[in-house]
C-alpha cells in the first residue's frame, strides 16, 4: 500500500497483520507487483523509481535515468514502465539496467504523451496509459512493444485526474 502522505509503502498479510514498512519516500504514488520478487514504487518527489524485495520490503534498486515526477509504475517480469509526467513520457526499461527509453513509436516528432499519470498492464500483453493533460483526460491503449492500438478509450466521457486504472482481463 502507498501512504503518500506519510511518504512511505506498507505491506500487509492477506488477514490484514503488517508485515513490512519502507519509509524513505517523497510523495510515493503509484505502485506494483513483477509476480517474480520485488515491488515498484514511484517515487515522485525524488525523481525516481525504487525497487524493494517483496518479502521483506528491504531496498534493492533505484532507478532514476532523468525521470521527472513519475506517477505510476508497471512491470513484467523482465520491464518496467513508468509514467514520467514531468517530462511527458512513458517510459521503459529492463531490470538489468538504469537505462530508460521512450516506450512509443510515434508517427511523427509531433505526437506525445500529455501528462501520463497511470498505468495498467494487461496480461493480454496491453498497457493502458491514462492521460491527464488533454481535454479532460484520455485513456490509450498500447501493446508492450510499444505501437498504439486504440487512441482515447471512453472518449465521450472524460476522465478528468485519474486516480488509477484497473483492466480486467476478459475485456482486453
Amino acid at each position: 500500500m502507498v501512504d503518500t502522505a506519510n511518504n512511505r509503502v506498507q505491506q500487509f498479510s492477506s488477514d490484514l497483520n503488517h508485515q513490512w514498512t519502507y519509509s524513505t519516500l517523497d510523495s510515493a504514488r503509484g505502485i506494483c507487483y513483477d509476480g517474480v520478487a520485488s515491488i515498484y514504487v514511484a517515487d515522485t518527489g525524488n525523481n525516481r523509481v525504487v525497487q524493494l524485495d517483496s518479502a521483506t520490503g528491504a531496498f534493492v534498486a533505484a532507478f532514476t535515468g532523468g525521470l521527472s515526477s513519475p506517477c505510476d509504475v508497471a512491470a513484467t517480469e523482465d520491464t518496467i514502465y513508468v509514467a514520467d509526467t514531468g517530462n511527458g513520457h512513458v517510459m521503459k526499461s529492463t531490470y538489468e539496467d538504469d537505462e530508460w527509453s521512450e516506450f512509443a513509436e510515434w508517427p511523427d516528432a509531433q505526437t506525445s504523451f500529455s501528462a501520463p499519470t497511470r498505468l495498467a498492464l494487461a496480461s493480454s500483453g496491453y498497457l493502458y496509459i491514462v492521460e491527464s493533460g488533454v481535454d479532460g483526460g484520455r485513456v490509450r491503449k498500447f501493446s508492450t512493444a510499444g505501437t498504439e492500438v486504440q487512441n482515447e478509450l471512453w472518449q465521450t466521457d472524460p476522465v478528468g485526474n485519474a486516480g488509477g486504472i484497473a483492466v480486467r482481463q476478459e475485456c482486453v
